[in-house]
């Protein structure tokens, strides 16, 4: 009996082994990417409303079962007939009736054909709520609502298989950011040992760029040559070699020798193989150039999208890179640009998509400034009946902020259009890098719920509307970081940023340095930077470029011996927050914004440590609080819990500040539960039978 058990218990804990092994073997195999729509649930409002997005296919090799994923919650008041449309690039693919005895459902949407060709592609999602069966109901009171959630996603399948990959460079930046737009952890940037300055300039360009693809931050590892030798066995990324020709010695330098990357003399190689690692088959891009002015100068064909929308082949060789046409200072922006066309808004259709326009660099945004409209509007929308009660009104979404326009206030011009100046306020610019722009009307439907909706109500919206923006002066800084990145990055070009380190630049000083230059890298054009060691600095550089220092202040005399500098140091070595508001001893890290101490006329940064036995500089907490909170303040400190503040306001849950959530936790951990738990319950159950039988042998 006793026997029996045993082998029971051993079958038990074997299959529960073989299930939990069987399990993360599947999930490795075959786990599809995920393409998510977005950060936060979107709400849509019956009668009939819409949702518009997109995803992006960044190469070719998708293959097996793909589809979209919509995720809904919606009113319990709805009924059998209320429906969810979804289109793709503006076919209707699939309709669906939502289910009344629920408040949620997944819709599952394959993917085929022209849905999965490289590029960009639009999704549709339309709501039709219908809350009562009886005819004249008013279908859009605040019960007829239905909720897009963020976990709603696509899943594509990758073809995994890269030997027989072919015109890679149409397909970059992937594999080096992956299909989600994230994990750019799997990608490494190698550096040879004694990298110049020049190479490791450049080489940051490259891994802002890519981050910037990602929206993650730290993301991109850098390595030097030596690193990689170490860590071959473990290495499971894929690899951007980037540097001058000659001076890798080792395991890279056998990676360019069997590639034959062929480097011609004032020319930039840029070529991809395909190589096997003890994790498997990776891509390697080699980026090599026979000096490091070359290399730096001509790096913007895989740091820029004009040009990398260019690229194609496996390989190519850039000798000059192709002039860009030049942006124009322009205080006046019309809707052509922003590619808003002509529009009608009526009782059909009585809000307009959403458009964005990346506010230049070059624009004040702490000035107001101006939407200048010119409009059509139906006779019978303006002159409704005094009885009615009813007028008509026009609602233009700055970033999501309403202006309202009263249009029986409106005065018509002798050409029969309404022109106005709407102003925007600078609150309202100041709230992000890209503007967006909706256009709603009111009183376009009739009040009357048994009359449809027609086109009789219409507000014309003319293409020839603008924006008027007020332009920064010459030659004027900021005075806090209320605008940063801002001077450090340009919409024009000729804005040049140096970044000066007093540190020996090696593997560590170079991860500190990338959190900042990441932010420099926008969708503006990216600032003739370079970095450079104090010790190799020269007075013209400090005169003619904007400074932005990162590393210890007490190892840089030219800045200590400066009167005018923000940050002094005292004689214990501390730098003097406290003569600013800031207690010294709570404080780990501290930022400075002011005029240059070479030259008013450009602006001065400092990254440094509080403390002189701190040898961190920079965090992603600090750069982050920066880039998001637009502070109006000139010093930025970060305490030892990370909490941030700055001698404008304290910022409040400064401890959350450019924090995710770990993802390893949440990998499955339930599997393991559901293992010991079993195990624990085979073991009480095996102890119960033999307790009862000495039991009923003693009886």
């Amino acid at each position: 009996m006793r026997e029996s058990i045993w082998k029971l218990l051993f079958v038990i804990c074997f299959i529960f082994l073989f299930s939990f092994w069987q399990t993360e073997q599947v999930q490795a195999e075959s786990k599809p990417t995920k393409l998510y729509t977005g950060e936060e649930d979107y709400v849509l409002e019956g009668l009939i409303d819409q949702k518009q997005f997109y995803y992006d296919i960044p190469t070719e090799k998708i293959s097996g079962n793909n589809n979209f994923v919509l995720h809904i919650r919606y009113s319990d008041l709805l009924l059998k007939d209320s429906t969810v449309t979804i289109a793709l690039d503006g076919e209707p693919v699939k309709s669906v009736t939502i289910n009344p005895k629920k408040t949620e459902m997944e819709i599952d949407v394959p993917l085929r054909g022209e849905m999965l060709e490289r590029g960009f592609h639009q999704v549709t999602v339309s709501f039709y709520g219908e809350l009562a069966a009886e005819m004249c109901t008013n279908e859009e009171n605040p019960a007829n609502w239905m909720t897009i959630l963020a976990d709603s996603h696509f899943n594509l399948h990758v073809d995994k298989d890269l030997k027989d990959r072919d015109n890679m460079l149409v397909d970059y930046p992937y594999p080096f950011v992956q299909m989600d737009g994230s994990d750019a952890s799997s990608t490494v940037i190698v550096l040879p040992d004694d990298a110049s300055e020049k190479v490791m300039s450049a080489a940051l360009k490259l891994t802002g760029y890519i981050n910037s693809q990602t929206g993650e931050q730290e993301s991109v590892d850098i390595m030097f040559e030596s690193d990689v030798e170490k860590q071959v066995n473990k290495l499971d990324a894929h690899m951007i070699v980037i540097g001058e020709v000659d001076t890798f010695s080792s395991i890279v330098d056998g990676m360019i020798q069997t590639a034959e990357a062929d480097v011609k003399k004032d020319h930039l190689l840029v070529k991809n193989e395909i190589i096997s690692l003890p994790k498997g088959d990776r891509q390697v891009m080699f980026v090599l150039a026979n000096d490091g002015e070359t290399l730096s100068s001509l790096i913007p064909i895989i740091t820029t999208d004009a040009y990398v929308d260019q690229l194609t082949g496996n390989e190519m060789e850039i000798k000059q890179l192709p002039t860009l046409p030049g942006q124009d200072r322009k205080d006046k922006v019309d809707f052509n640009s922003l590619s808003i066309p002509s529009m009608t808004l009526s009782g059909l259709e009585s809000s307009s998509p959403y458009y964005f326009y990346d506010v230049p660099t070059y624009v004040d945004r702490k000035e107001t400034s101006y939407l200048h409209l010119k409009l059509e509007v139906a006779e019978t929308l303006r002159h409704e009946s005094l009885a009615s009660q009813r007028s008509g009104e026009l609602v233009v979404m700055v970033n999501d902020v309403p202006h309202s326009v009263d249009l029986n206030e409106l005065e018509e011009d002798s050409d029969g259009f309404f022109r106005l100046a709407l102003p925007i306020s600078s609150e309202t610019i100041q709230q992000g890098d890209t503007m967006s722009i909706q256009f709603v009307g009111h009183g376009l439907k009739e009040r009357d719920i048994c009359v449809l909706p027609t086109d009789e109500r219409w507000i014309y919206i003319d293409e020839a509307s603008y924006i008027e923006f007020a332009l920064k002066e010459d030659g004027t800084n900021e005075a806090d970081f209320s605008s940063w990145p801002q001077p450090f990055i340009s919409s024009e070009e000729g804005t040049n940023t140096l970044v000066v380190v007093p540190e020996k630049i090696d593997r560590e000083m170079l991860k500190q340095t990338q959190i900042v230059m990441n932010e420099l890298v926008t969708k503006n054009n990216m600032a003739s930077m370079e970095l450079v060691h104090t010790d190799n600095v020269t007075k013209e550089q400090l005169k003619d470029h904007h400074i932005i220092f990162i590393g210890d202040v007490r190892k840089w005399e030219a800045l200590n011996d400066a009167e005018s500098t923000l940050l002094q140091v005292d004689e214990e070595g501390v730098v003097n927050v406290y003569e600013h508001g800031f207690v010294a001893e709570g404080a780990k890290l501290v930022t400075s914004i002011q005029d240059s101490i070479w030259n008013d006329k450009h602006s001065l940064v400092i990254f440094t440590s509080v403390h002189p036995e701190e040898k961190e500089f920079v965090s992603s907490d600090i750069v982050h609080a920066l880039s998001n909170e637009k502070l109006f303040a000139n010093i930025v400190v970060e305490t030892a819990n990370t909490d941030i503040f700055s001698n404008e306001v304290a910022l409040k849950d400064g401890s959350d500040i450019g924090k995710a959530p770990s993802e390893k936790s949440t990998e499955e951990p339930w599997m393991l539960f559901i293992f010991v738990g079993m195990f624990v319950i085979g073991l009480l159950i095996f102890i119960a039978v033999v307790r009862n039988r000495r039991k009923a042998m003693k009886e």
